[in-house]
């Protein structure tokens, strides 16, 4: 027997899509998402003191090659440049920010 005493509240939380950055040993940033997306392409990668390019990846994990301009270098994804391909269709929210 089921009993449900009132009042009854229940949430419902649609899942975040997320975003993490990490240095591979090959001198790589690998860039992997919580689920597969659409839409994120090389301009989507923020960097300062330093480029990033030779863009691989299968709408899970992509990579990327850097190089240093400057003393340091940050990379990071911003939020909502990424959208995850299956329902609800959220977007990405910021990655974490590497300092090389």
């Amino acid at each position: 027997m089921l009993e449900v005493r009132l009042p009854f509240r229940m949430t419902i939380v649609d899942p975040v899509l997320t975003v993490a950055l990490s240095q591979m040993v090959d001198g790589r940033i690998c860039i992997t998402f919580s689920e597969e997306v659409d839409l994120f392409e090389l301009g989507n990668i923020e960097v300062s003191g330093g480029t990033v390019d030779d863009f691989t990846g299968n709408h899970l994990q992509y990579c990327v090659a850097y190089t240093k301009t400057g003393a340091t270098m940050e990379v990071y994804v911003p939020a909502g440049v990424a959208m995850a391909t299956a329902a609800p269709y959220q977007t990405n929210l910021e990655s974490n920010r590497l300092v090389l």
